[in-house]
């Protein structure tokens, strides 16, 4: 997700990330916290921005590798198919791109020197992902003590998954309607592959927090509910994440 400044120079800048996790009945989650299943995917955090999972599919067992530029939201996945002799060889190259321009989601899969693209409108992103950095250079003239958080408002907006979408090509769209980052959703769109749901609903609300006196922002909370349809009757994620200015305690 786009940051917010910070109060020390911009090298320093840090993501502070606190969440709830829920999923549907048909995923539980492991011992290792940063690892989720069902009888189709294992899903395995290797860094909060990029992961690996192993998909049932067709009777064929796929791993899938994914890496994402959060402030680009582009995402490049590397598909493996396991053969006979329990070796994974490359199969398909994807990469997921965004265009803010036209609020697309582009995806391109490279299978056997062919190229196959995808286009997803993506509706109206979120506005409530103000980044600072746009406002102010430095903002350690203002105040130390914040504000309390300050609620700003609720969106909503339903995602068409792409046929041919990894976890995290979901992820990263579900990011861009919300104004969040794609790892925060990677559950979401492991549960989304999983169940081969083609559209999924999101509902975020997001607070702001400000040094005392000021409108400068110095932290955005955001607390993002996924459901498999707009009944919200089948919650797949919900987390919440916070983004404060370096030096400054946004709890």
């Amino acid at each position: 997700m786009k940051k917010i400044m910070q109060k020390l120079p911009l090298c320093f800048i840090s993501l502070i990330v606190t969440f709830s996790f829920s999923v549907p009945a048909s995923v539980s989650a492991q011992s290792n916290n940063d690892q989720t299943s069902n009888n189709n995917i294992v899903l395995n955090m290797t860094d909060k921005n990029s992961w690996e999972y192993t998909e049932v599919k067709d009777g064929e067992k796929y791993k899938i590798v994914e890496e994402v530029e959060p402030e680009s939201y582009e995402v490049q996945s590397k598909i493996y198919k396991k053969d006979d002799q329990g070796n994974y060889k490359l199969e398909i190259k994807q990469t997921s791109r965004i265009n803010e321009i036209q609020s697309k989601q582009i995806i391109k899969s490279m299978e056997d020197g062919k190229t196959k693209t995808e286009t997803v409108d993506l509706g109206t992103p979120a506005k409530n992902n103000t980044n600072v950095n746009e406002r102010s250079d430095d903002i350690s003239v203002y105040a130390d003590e914040l504000t309390p958080w300050k609620y700003t408002g609720t969106n909503e907006g339903d995602y068409d998954v792409p046929v041919d979408a990894t976890a995290g090509t979901v992820a990263s769209g579900l990011a861009y309607l919300i104004g969040g980052w794609p790892g925060m959703l990677i559950g979401a769109g492991t549960a989304i592959v999983a169940a081969s749901i083609d559209q999924a609903y999101a509902r975020w609300t997001t607070w702001h927090k400000n040094p005392v006196g000021t409108t400068i922002l110095a932290g955005i909370k955001k607390k993002a509910k996924i459901y498999e349809t707009s009944a919200k009757v089948e919650l797949l994620e919900e987390k919440t994440d916070v983004d404060c200015a370096e030096g400054y305690d946004c709890s």
